[in-house]
């Protein structure tokens, strides 16, 4: 039974990292997107792109920017959004935490009532279209 639940937690692990190296790739990694270009502005200088590059770690190889993330948003605690500069992310994260629970069950309940009222409905829909009505 441990040994299931190391395994399970080893794949958990590792589908957690998969999808985050995937979610950065795609925000960080997507060419014909710079990402410092996108917090500048309209019309950037080329000193305002350099200094926001520096600030963000955006001038550094992709691995390097991965682990500065993780790190920040892991350990440090203090990432900070790109959109809404000195906004942090997690405090944001846990104000919307009730909200988003709320509508985690308030579809869960529809979803249990509607395939409930599905699993009824079902045989009796099946036991017309054979001709026998009991």
């Amino acid at each position: 039974m441990i040994a299931f639940a190391i395994r399970r937690f080893a794949a958990t692990v590792l589908v957690m990292f998969g999808l985050s190296v995937i979610v950065f790739l795609i925000f960080f990694a997507t060419p014909g997107i710079d990402p410092a270009r996108q917090l500048a502005g309209k019309d950037p200088n080329p000193a305002t792109l350099t200094a926001i590059r520096h600030d963000f770690g955006l001038d550094r190889p992709l691995p390097v920017q991965y682990g500065l993330m993780m790190k920040h948003l892991l350990i440090d605690r203090d990432l900070q959004s790109y959109t809404n500069r000195g906004v942090k992310v997690i405090p944001e994260l846990v104000s919307a935490t009730p909200v988003t629970l709320s509508l985690v069950l308030g579809a869960s309940v529809i979803w249990i009532i509607v395939s409930i009222g599905l699993g009824m409905t079902a045989p009796v829909r099946s036991s017309e279209r054979r001709g026998s009505v009991s």
